[in-house]
């Protein structure tokens, strides 16, 4: 399995696979977008319903992110000299050298110019993301989202300190987020390619709940044994309930999967402590940049050959499971490949960087001292 590269001291295993379920939701959805060219009908055509809900793994995935760094930046501000300096450090290391390297590659393939490629590497495109075709990587909307709230993190940490305090910054990040939703569009903010419903402000509620959880994960609720079950059987009800109820509500349904995984004793904290989900989520990044070009490159090998071969037969039901086993195990080969070469390194990287710059604080002051 792969080896994480969080700290042990910040880390817990049932994040890696909630991070896996993240992305497997979303490999679920592209991969049925992709064979909706197969010229047959579903055999049970309300799965397709479910099939299109698995970008309710974009939710979970700041959910996640949140609740760690959250939890992992409370301890550092304590412990560290300069926490907000190398915050912003870790970050830049942790996500531009991979992402970097995916907008070469798919500027290639695309042909983009100079100035497109900086747009998008500087993450500028999440202000101009309103014009067709400026995105290199379809599916990169939702890290603009992410480090934008980051920008602000050591903010955001500063003010929220309690539960309770937690509690009101999800109120205002979500009533926000429902203004926004409501009345951008009347303020005269474009409104092509999605730029409204996939602007950060309608999303940073999501990073609000991973904080609220931060604060409630010590609940007796979640260390109980006879609340195990009762979790696992409420968060499948709840997720088939809610999973396709309209933005934002159907937030709800990953809500109840992060905090059933939590308990050890639920199927889902099974689930998410598994070796396969856990690599998944370990390498999620990675995937995430990948799979889209996996996804366009191998889909129309697979429509040609099963438009030649006997399985045009098979339902599209099965057909599907069998090609997303496939984007999976490759998408996943791919990641392992990109994660100890190029995420593995750049976060050492980016330690041995924080390291040298405590240490030549802590000689500045030793000095001063003396």
């Amino acid at each position: 399995m792969l080896r994480s590269i969080a700290e042990k001291r910040y880390h817990h295993a049932y994040i890696d696979g909630l991070r896996g379920v993240a992305i497997l939701l979303v490999l679920v959805q592209h991969t049925y977008r992709a064979l909706l060219q197969l010229p047959k009908p579903m055999s049970f055509p309300f799965l397709g319903g479910f099939l299109t809900t698995g970008g309710l793994g974009v939710p979970l995935f700041f959910i996640v992110s949140a609740f760690t760094l959250f939890g992992s930046s409370q301890k550092r501000w304590e412990n560290e000299k300069s926490p907000i300096r190398n915050f912003y450090i870790r970050r830049l290391f942790r996500i531009f050298p991979l992402w970097g390297f995916a907008v070469l590659v798919y500027g290639a393939l695309q042909h983009s110019d100079l100035e497109t490629l900086w747009i998008n590497f500087s993450m500028w495109f999440g202000f101009l993301r309103f014009h067709n075709g400026l995105e290199v990587v379809h599916v990169q909307w939702s890290l603009f989202v992410e480090e934008a709230f980051y920008l602000f993190l050591p903010l955001v940490f500063t003010f929220i300190r309690t539960g309770r305090n937690a509690f009101y910054f999800f109120l205002l990040t979500f009533f926000t987020g429902m203004i926004w939703l409501q009345y951008a569009a009347l303020w005269g903010i474009p409104t092509s390619n999605h730029f409204i419903e996939m602007f950060p402000l309608n999303h940073w509620y999501c990073f609000a709940i991973g904080i609220m959880l931060h604060f409630w994960k010590n609940d007796s609720v979640f260390n109980s044994p006879e609340w195990g079950k009762a979790l696992g059987v409420g968060a499948l009800v709840l997720f088939i309930t809610l999973c396709r109820q309209p933005f934002p509500y159907n937030t709800g349904a990953v809500l109840v999967v992060f905090v059933a995984a939590m308990h050890p004793g639920s199927w889902v904290g099974w689930l998410c402590r598994t070796r396969l989900f856990r690599s998944l989520g370990i390498a999620c990044y990675s995937i995430y940049l990948t799979h889209p070009l996996l996804i366009k490159t191998l889909t129309p090998t697979l429509l040609s050959w099963v438009a030649q071969s006997p399985l045009k037969s098979l339902p599209f039901e099965i057909i599907f499971v069998a090609w997303l086993v496939v984007i999976v195990t490759v998408s996943l080969g791919v990641a392992v490949l990109s994660f100890n070469l190029i995420e593995k390194p750049s976060v050492r990287l980016g330690k041995k960087c924080i390291q040298w710059l405590e240490q030549r604080k802590s000689l500045r002051v030793a000095k001063a001292g003396a």
